[in-house]
Order: structure tokens, then C-alpha cells, then sequence
């Protein structure tokens, strides 16, 4: 590494000295250093009234030769195409034009917005004399005014607007257009759009990126999202709220949304279905394959057993044949538990279990056959590891006795050497480990429970973390785990009982996202941690993305109401947020729809090959419009049915908006 780059590590890492940060300057003062490597201030940004210029200007290069003219370095940002970057005289440093946050800078960029408004106010005011069309003509003149007022103010104040006069008129024109139903609400939409929403709608490759990983995810259950849930921001979700509740428009978004929601509920099933390859996906059926995993024929507790006698008998393989085994400890433990209350006879004799007392006066004092004392240790460890028996021996007095005879086998193992030394060792260590398994987690969870409430308990384990789940999963077979897998995910987003119909069942997004969030971290990852499993998590961390779309920017979606209160304020919002739009395809795009009704704008917000050609081309100057409207033709011609026919009544309008707006000027 040269000795430049590694004073660009230092600087990248903040460890730069006195004489190092000395050293940089002299390489920025000689441009030894690329501007692309060079420190960029994310603070200061361009002064506000620079800001008021550039931002009112709609076109990049008019933008940039606007900047240029304040400082003639400034370049696009190589880390955003929609940004700037300049040197800033005073600091030396490359700097952001519009740097990260809400700042002053963020409202002087909205004055032509701001010009708007005033303008359609004060002509809303002026027309009032006349009744509702003297305030909306009076409005769509202020409007109008506002924007070429701003137009001249600008270019005087040194904005490089290259725009011809035709192409000034028609953009004049329609914010004139937009500002007919009234500009109340235009200023504050159009400050929360320019100020932070409208990079992603004038598109960027993040705004294109959230798009097309909205397509995708949705895509995973079969369906495809709206256009607020692809471009995810607040100006297409006022545009498919105010749809749904539009005449002709409620219909159709209430439909869709009960199709999207019909179709992942289907997919889930089917994915669920596929994973656990069984369509039954019940609690009852999975709290049985947990209690059959753990405590049936071939389940966890009898390969247990069968795997600590194959241990004790390698250990005993290790012991010389012939072998006598003292029995100290175990008569000792025998002689406590047949001794409980020595002082009372008669009451001892109640206390003492008949079991233990036979045991006791069948075992010799002497030392007896190793085969002997490992063979009444095999019987205890079996019962000890069985949580579904019921046994003739208490518990406690059995895990005593237990180990009691595993101290004298340890003294037999000492005995025969390392080799059997180490055997006993791995033997016992394993049954110890599995034993407190059984006796901590297992033998709980199933012991005298139904099969639906094992299942619940294991259920509510998802949100408390992993330790239960984890240990079930390690003691069952991996497809009896999935069918529990299975069952929990179909269970995430089954509905509120208040939102179900009769037949029960429904699929709610909502309801999803909140039961998915509620998992724990460590728990979710162990209800994936087999093999086959790792695409279901991707798959439903993608409908997670969704349903959080669906919940932050498809209000329409999220329960639409046929309620039409409070329409005339919402289309006075949308029509001042429209104007606020200038300079992108959201002006004819939204304006066309607008004038073809609820219905129409409500079958393209909601028609996937629509939304992919707006996802695909958010970022459209007027000089590309008509290749991207010609690309909406060659997806028409390859749509079906309500789609194409969508589609083919929104280009009649483009067509016929545009000659209208061309006819008489030679454009």
C-alpha cells in the first residue's frame, strides 16, 4: 500500500496527527487526491437561496449549470445521482448540496411550491365572487401565475432554465390544470414531498431498488404489490386512499385487497403444505407429533435409552470378566431410604416403600457380579427416563439409589484401568445430560397435557426465546419439526376473530407482521435451523417487507372503507400535492388518471404490469416521456383482458391530452 493510501485509511479511520492531516492537505492543495476520495461534508449543504434556485428548476443539467454558477466545481454526487457535490470555499471540503435531514435548505427548496400555493389562494379569494367555478377558474389562474412568476424571478436571479417557451407554457399550463379543485394542503404535501419523499419518486437507484424488491416479495406468494406499496411514500398512498374512496374506485381497491389477501393465505398453505408434506396443519396435530417426537414408539426418550445402554456396555467390555462390584454406596443409600424414621418402628415401616425394602433385603453385603449391579442400574435408568410412567418407586428415592449404584460402578471403571475409566465417564455424562433433558424441559412440556396445549406452549416459546424451542427441535426428527415449523407460520397471520368470515380462516397482513415481530430473534432462528428450511425463512422474511409496506404505505389497503367523508379535502390535497410534482411523469401520469375517473386509476394502481412500467422508469424527463409511454404500449399489447384494457384506455387518454396540448403550437 503507498504511503498516499495509507493516509487514506488513517483519515477514513479518524487516527490522523498533526503532521499526517498536514501531509493530506498538501496532496488536496496539489489534487494528488481524487475528488472521489476526497473527505465530503454531510452538514453544511448549499446556501438556502442556491437551494431555492436549483430545487424550483425540474430538468438535472439546468440544475447543474445552476450550481455551477455559484460554484463551478460542482459535480453529481458519485454516491447519488440525484444529489450534488461541490467544494465549499470556506471549508475546502467537497460537500453535499443537499445533505442528509430535514434542514433550512429543505424548505428553501420548496418556494416555487410556495409560489404556487400563494398564487392559487389569493386567485381562489379574487374568484369567490363567482361562486365555486369563479373559485376554482380564479384558482387555476393564481396557480398558474405563482409558477411563471417564480419562472421569472429565477432565471433573473441567475437560474439556467433552458426550457423553450412552448415547453414553459404547457408546464404552465398544467399547474394551472392541477390547481382547479384548490391548492389548500398543496404547500405542506408539496414540502413533505420535496423535502424527503420526492427523491423516490423522481426515482434513483435506491427509489428503483425499493421497487423492484416489493415486486419480488410479493411475487414469492403470488401476487404483486400497488403502486404505494412498491414506490412505499406517502403522496401514492394519499392517491390510492383518495382512490377507495371514490365511486368506481372503492370496488375495485376492495377488491384486490381481498385477493391479495385470499392469494397469500393460498401460498402460505401451500408453501406450509410442502414443507411439512401434510395439508394437516393443526394444533392437535402437532402438540401429537411433539408429544410422539419426545415419548413415542422410536421417539427421543426411547433412543435415549437405547443409546446409554450401548455406552455402559462399551464401558463394560472394558471390565475384566468375572469382576466383583462392591456395593457399599448402594447399600448405604438402601440402608438410608428403608431408615427414614428409625425412632417410630411402626411409622417407618408406612414411610418406607415396599420396592426399596425388598431391593434392600435381596442385595448382599459382599461385593456381587459387575454384570449384576450394572443390569439393576440399566432397570432404574430406564425408569428414571421414562416421563410417562407411572412409578412403583418414588422419584426421588429411585434417582438416589441411581446414583448410588453409578459411584460403585465409577470405583469398578478406577479399577479396570484408563481405558474403562474413560468409558464409564462418557457413559454417564451422556444419560446425565440426556436425564436432565427429560426432566427439566421434556417431561414437563408433555406430561399429562393435551396435544393442543403442548402446542400452545410451545407456540408462546417463539416470543420468549430459545432455550425451549431449541431443545425440542434437538429431540425430534427433523420432519416431525417441521410439521410444529409448519404449523406455527400458518398460525402468524390468521386473522382476529373479528375479522374472519363464518367459515374462519382469513389471512390478515397486519396481524402477520405483529405476530412475526413478537418472535424472538434466537427462537425464530431455531424454528428454521434444519436443513430445507432456510428458503422458507427468506421467504417469509419477504412477506414480513411486505405486510410492513402494506402497513406504512397502503393505508387503501390496510382495511379500505366506503366511507366518503372528508372527499373534497382529500382531492384538494391531492390536486396541490400533484402540483407540487413538477418537473417528473407524476404530473401527466397522475393527471391522466385523474381524468379518467376512480374506476380506471384504480385498475392501474392496482395492475401489475402497470406498476413494474412505472417501477421500471420513475425517473422521466420530458424528452423520454414518449419512449416510456411507447414501452407502456408493448406491455398492453402482450396484456389480457381487464389489464389491457386498463392500460389501452390510459394511453387513449395520454394521446388524446397530448394533442390537445400540442395542437396550434407546432410542437
Amino acid at each position: 500500500m503507498s504511503q498516499l493510501e495509507d493516509l487514506l485509511e488513517a483519515e477514513r479511520r479518524g487516527i490522523l496527527d498533526s503532521e499526517t492531516e498536514a501531509l493530506m492537505a498538501e496532496a488536496r492543495s496539489r489534487d494528488l487526491i481524487p475528488r472521489s476520495a476526497k473527505q465530503i461534508d454531510e452538514t453544511i449543504g448549499a446556501p438556502a437561496r442556491v437551494r431555492a434556485l436549483v430545487g424550483g428548476l425540474d430538468r438535472p443539467e439546468d440544475r447543474l449549470a445552476t450550481l455551477r454558477k455559484f460554484f463551478p466545481d460542482a459535480a453529481v454526487d458519485p454516491t447519488d445521482s440525484s444529489n450534488f457535490v461541490f467544494t465549499d470555499p470556506e471549508s475546502g471540503l467537497l460537500t453535499k448540496y443537499n445533505p442528509p435531514g430535514m434542514d433550512l435548505g429543505d424548505v428553501a427548496s420548496i418556494s416555487r411550491e410556495a409560489a404556487q400555493f400563494t398564487g392559487g389562494a389569493a386567485g381562489a379569494v379574487a374568484g369567490t365572487p363567482g361562486g365555486l367555478a369563479g373559485a376554482m377558474a380564479g384558482s387555476a389562474l393564481g396557480t398558474a401565475a405563482g409558477e411563471e412568476v417564480f419562472n421569472l424571478a429565477a432565471r433573473a436571479a441567475g437560474a439556467e432554465d433552458t426550457r423553450g417557451l412552448g415547453e414553459r407554457a404547457l408546464d404552465t399550463a398544467i399547474t394551472g390544470a392541477a390547481g382547479i379543485m384548490g391548492p389548500a394542503g398543496g404547500a405542506a404535501a408539496g414540502a413533505a414531498i420535496r423535502g424527503g419523499v420526492r427523491a423516490t419518486l423522481r426515482g434513483g437507484e435506491a427509489g428503483r431498488k425499493e421497487a423492484a424488491q416489493a415486486i419480488e416479495d410479493l411475487a414469492r406468494f403470488g401476487t404483486d404489490p400497488s403502486l404505494a406499496q412498491a414506490s412505499r411514500n406517502q403522496f401514492l398512498d394519499t392517491v390510492e386512499s383518495f382512490i377507495s374512496r371514490m365511486p368506481g374506485g372503492a370496488g375495485r381497491i376492495r377488491d384486490v385487497s381481498k385477493k391479495m389477501q385470499e392469494t397469500v393465505s393460498a401460498k402460505i398453505e401451500q408453501k406450509t403444505a410442502t414443507l411439512a408434506n401434510t395439508m394437516t396443519l393443526e394444533p392437535e396435530i402437532a402438540g401429537r407429533t411433539a408429544m410422539k417426537g419426545i415419548a413415542g414408539p422410536g421417539g427421543f426418550v426411547e433412543r435415549f435409552k437405547i443409546r446409554a445402554d450401548l455406552l455402559f456396555d462399551d464401558f463394560a467390555t472394558n471390565v475384566p470378566p468375572k469382576t466383583r462390584a462392591p456395593v457399599t454406596n448402594t447399600r448405604a443409600a438402601l440402608d438410608e431410604l428403608v431408615n427414614q424414621v428409625p425412632e417410630i418402628p411402626a411409622l417407618n415401616q408406612i414411610l418406607t416403600n415396599p420396592n426399596v425394602v425388598q431391593i434392600a433385603k435381596a442385595l448382599p453385603d459382599e461385593p456381587i457380579p459387575f454384570e449384576v449391579l450394572k443390569k439393576v442400574r440399566s432397570s432404574l435408568g430406564r425408569k428414571l427416563a421414562n416421563p410417562s410412567l407411572v412409578d412403583d418407586i418414588p422419584r426421588a428415592e429411585m434417582k438416589q439409589l441411581y446414583a448410588a449404584i453409578s459411584r460403585d460402578m465409577e470405583a469398578v471403571a478406577r479399577a479396570s484401568g484408563p481405558k474403562a475409566e474413560r468409558a464409564f465417564e462418557r457413559a454417564n455424562g451422556f444419560y446425565s445430560a440426556g436425564l436432565s433433558r427429560i426432566e427439566d424441559t421434556l417431561e414437563p412440556l408433555i406430561k399429562n397435557r393435551v396435544p393442543e396445549a403442548v402446542f400452545g406452549v410451545l407456540e408462546r416459546a417463539g416470543k420468549q426465546g430459545p432455550t425451549l424451542l431449541r431443545t425440542v427441535r434437538r429431540s425430534v426428527t427433523p420432519d416431525q419439526w417441521k410439521i410444529i415449523v409448519g404449523t406455527t407460520i400458518r398460525r402468524l397471520g390468521k386473522a382476529s376473530p373479528s375479522q374472519q368470515l363464518s367459515e374462519g380462516g382469513e389471512f390478515s397482513f397486519q396481524t402477520f407482521l405483529t405476530n412475526w415481530n413478537k418472535l424472538d430473534k434466537g427462537a425464530k432462528a431455531e424454528l428454521f435451523n434444519v436443513p430445507g428450511l432456510r428458503q422458507v425463512r427468506m421467504d417469509f422474511e419477504a412477506l414480513a417487507r411486505a405486510s410492513e409496506r402494506i402497513r406504512e404505505s397502503s393505508q387503501a389497503f390496510n382495511n379500505p372503507s366506503g366511507t366518503a367523508g372528508a372527499l373534497t379535502g382529500q382531492v384538494m390535497i391531492l390536486s396541490g400535492a400533484v402540483a407540487a410534482l413538477s418537473g417528473d411523469l407524476s404530473i401527466p401520469l397522475f393527471l391522466t388518471m385523474a381524468a379518467g375517473g376512480g374506476n380506471l386509476t384504480a385498475r392501474l394502481i392496482t395492475n401489475p404490469a402497470f406498476v413494474r412500467w412505472l417501477a421500471r422508469g420513475t425517473k422521466i424527463e420530458a424528452k423520454g416521456f414518449a419512449a416510456h409511454v411507447g414501452r407502456l404500449s408493448a406491455v398492453a399489447a402482450v396484456s389480457t383482458g381487464e389489464d389491457k384494457e386498463a392500460i389501452k384506455e390510459f394511453l387513449g387518454l395520454v394521446e388524446r391530452g397530448t394533442r390537445r396540448s400540442t395542437e396550434g403550437n407546432g410542437q
